[in-house]
């Protein structure tokens, strides 16, 4: 009976070696969350082969094109550091943030941890796009709090084509807190 338990133990050990080793061995996690990229994919040339090629998109009976970016994380969840976890289900992103340091109800701190978490998201392209914006662009589109989570963040990708992104929150105890953001890539129906 104790051989059997040991095998049970050393093969729940491993296997949590291997599903852990998995999900993080693709990315290269930064230190400090206060840099511009917090996680930067690894090159791997067989996981890129794999990714199905995006379809074109109609709009309006225009074609649009595949997206010009798309998530550079896995399926399924990816810990960053200090707590922060980013949920992908296909092309929707939602990056959950409610620590002591990184939630927030001032835009400022809001669009601060946008222009740090985005590139993680999407890659190097997001954060050349991100610093031809000014600061405070984003944080401007609307209140934070209350007009935010229902209409959403717009930032211009190409044409044809913006990142739409929601803040969620969550009662706090000197009001609303904004805890994570839902971002993906959509046809643009502003023109």
């Amino acid at each position: 009976m104790g051989a059997v338990g040991a095998t049970f133990l050393v093969v729940g050990v491993l296997g949590a070696t291997v599903i852990r080793g998995k999900g993080i061995s693709h990315y290269k996690v930064i230190e400090s969350f206060s840099s511009k990229s917090v996680v930067r994919p690894v090159s791997n040339a067989k996981s890129a082969a794999a990714k199905p090629a995006p379809a074109a998109v109609t709009q309006q009976g225009n074609v649009v094109g595949p997206p010009p970016l798309s998530p550079q994380l896995p399926t399924g969840e990816t810990p960053f550091q200090d707590g922060i976890i980013a949920t992908r289900q296909g092309d929707v992103v939602t990056v959950a943030f409610d620590t002591p340091m990184t939630r927030t109800r001032r835009p400022e701190k809001f669009e601060h941890f946008l222009r740090a978490s985005l590139p993680a998201v999407y890659g190097p392209s997001m954060d050349t796009l991100l610093s031809k914006l000014p600061e405070g662009s984003i944080a401007s589109q609307g209140d934070l709090l209350t007009e935010l989570p229902t209409r959403g963040v717009r930032i211009p990708v190409r044409a044809g084509w913006t990142l739409e992104l929601f803040p969620e929150t969550r009662p706090g105890q000197d009001g609303p807190l904004v805890i994570r953001y839902r971002a993906s890539i959509v046809p643009d129906t502003t023109h």
